[in-house]
């Protein structure tokens, strides 16, 4: 525990001072320490973007974390220099917020303490970390195993703060602070909000733990790109529509990191435009432009890697088909890649081959009656309520939220209609019901003469609730059994197999290479071969 603390208060201080002084650079009446879990989303996505950069050239360690490191001291002199007279917003003090917060603390930290449970993590999420921390892009990586080529702005960060390079082991706590910055952003709104916005906050707090819990102990990408998506549906929940140019800074930013993680969240990207028409018809040209500046150095680092270890801007998506180089995946291997993930959504366990030819008509209906009632419901809800959503905003004159519920649901049915394994749809589906459900909530508690803030109910609930699931989850148990170190990567056995013409190491269970055995893929690729004599020339597949 002490070292995934210590680990935290180090990103969490980075980030936040970052995200400040972004936040003073397009606002100059921005007062320090205002929207301080937006400031640490903004401020860790310029951190994804600029360590992601010195990764193309190099492994990250101790070059990229002392460079952060001056870029985050550099903030702070920044805020002080420009407003120096003014006191920083403080954080709240109420025994409302911090009893819930505490709680909040100890759960994200108890599940982060956890050994990993995601499958994937095992499967290429660690040998792509590993990855990283070893050499720099390395072109063709994605011939030697496809998911390699799943490149993700988040692997970055956990090799950034896993500190390998200091010898030991490689950590990887990020996905439990930021549910710890989700949840506390949430609980500290509730002295400022109604009663219904503040049912849907812990409504999504409520989500957060059962959809996401078990993964807060893995480098994984999925709940990351969902407490994004949620926290842009916080904000617009927050701001009712009235959205000030930081708030669309905030949206468009968050947006774009949530695609640098997790390519399903790629309707998000239309808060970029958007925020940016907003900005010139409103004549701020200048927050408009440093907002494009930002935008591009989140999310141009990962394109770039797309091209050097797959040969394509997006993978696997063989129509974006743009450059000719010679480590580029073979064709029939990125469709092969791509079926995969389609069927894998749709159909889990049956041949790909004859489970992509299915037509839409056959496999929805079969997929839909695999899921158990809960499920049905999220998903029909998530499908059905923004018809009745979308309208009731537009009635309020409340355009903007009304647009942001549409480009939730588009996603939603995207998903839907593609690939939907609900590990995906978890960051559409949930915006689209509350944002939906928030003018039928409100008229409901303003009709029954409940619109109060009730913030001690609302705590006591928050207490019963962080309890409840404290007990459940054994909290203290893994608090207690881990006080120093988070459990290591699992240790996994491995056999010599071959590439093309050189000799690697295989898994010998279920395809899991994890992380120590290095390098590692779950198959012998005979089709594959090194260019050169060492890893970092590349690797290039045959047809």
């Amino acid at each position: 525990m002490t070292i995934s603390l210590l680990i935290w208060i180090l990103v969490f201080l980075e980030a936040f001072l970052i995200g400040q002084a972004l936040f003073l650079w397009i606002d100059r009446n921005h007062i320090p320490g205002e929207m301080p879990a937006w400031s640490f989303f903004i401020g860790l996505a310029v951190i994804a973007g600029i360590s992601s950069i010195f990764s193309l050239f190099s492994p990250t360690g101790l070059i990229s974390n002392l460079a952060i490191a001056i870029m985050a001291t550099c903030s702070f002199f920044y805020l002080r220099a420009i407003r120096p007279s003014i006191p920083w917003r403080k954080m709240p003090t109420s025994p409302i917020i911090l009893g819930p917060l505490f709680l909040a603390f100890l759960f994200s930290m108890a599940m982060t303490l956890r050994q990993v449970s995601n499958p994937d993590t095992n499967l290429y999420h660690a040998q792509t970390i590993r990855w990283i921390e070893s050499f720099p892009a390395i072109p063709g990586l994605a011939n030697l195993h496809g998911r390699f080529g799943f490149n993700s702005a988040w692997f970055v960060l956990n090799s950034l703060y896993g500190f390998a390079f200091l010898g030991g082991r490689s950590f990887h706590v990020l996905n439990g602070l930021v549910f710890f910055i989700f949840t506390a952003n949430v609980l500290a709104g509730w002295q400022k909000t109604s009663l219904p916005i503040s049912i849907l906050g812990f409504g999504s707090i409520i989500a957060g733990v059962q959809y996401l819990g078990s993964d807060l102990s893995s480098p994984g990408t999925d709940s990351p790109a969902t407490l994004l998506a949620w926290s842009m549906m916080w904000l617009i929940l927050l701001k009712q529509g009235n959205f000030a140019n930081r708030d669309w800074f905030a949206l468009a930013i968050i947006s774009v990191f949530a695609v640098t993680i997790k390519m399903s969240s790629a309707f998000l990207m239309i808060s970029l435009p958007v925020a940016v028409l907003v900005l010139l018809r409103s004549g701020q040209k200048s927050v408009a432009g440093k907002l494009i500046m930002i935008a591009l150095l989140v999310g141009l680092p990962v394109l770039i890697r797309n091209v050097i270890t797959t040969g394509y801007l997006v993978y696997p998506i063989p129509s974006l088909d743009l450059f000719t180089v010679w480590w580029k995946v073979p064709l029939e291997r990125v469709v092969e890649e791509q079926n995969g993930i389609l069927v894998w959504g749709r159909l889990p366990g049956e041949s790909i081959s004859k489970a992509i030819l299915l037509p839409i008509s056959d496999w929805l209906p079969r997929w839909f009656n695999n899921l158990t009632l809960a499920r049905k419901a999220l998903v029909f809800f998530g499908v059905a309520l923004p018809f009745i959503g979308i309208p009731l905003h537009l009635w309020g004159r409340k355009k903007f939220t009304a647009g942001f519920l549409g480009l939730f649901w588009m996603g939603s049915l995207f998903w839907l209609l593609s690939s939907p394994d609900l590990r995906f749809g978890y960051s559409m589906l949930i915006p689209s019901i509350f944002l939906s459900a928030e003018p039928v909530l409100q008229a409901m508690i303003i009709k029954i003469g409940l619109n109060s803030g009730l913030p001690r109910v609302k705590a006591i609930f928050a207490i019963i609730y962080f309890c409840a699931i404290l007990g459940a989850s054994n909290a203290s148990a893994n608090i207690l059994n881990e006080p120093f170190l988070q459990p290591d990567y699992d240790k996994v056995k491995v056999q010599s197999c071959q590439i093309g013409n050189s000799n690697i190491q295989c898994a010998k269970n279920y395809g899991s290479c994890s992380y120590h055995a290095f390098p590692c893929i779950p198959h012998q690729r005979l089709w594959v071969r090194m260019v050169g004599n060492v890893y970092a020339d590349g690797f290039i597949g045959t047809k």
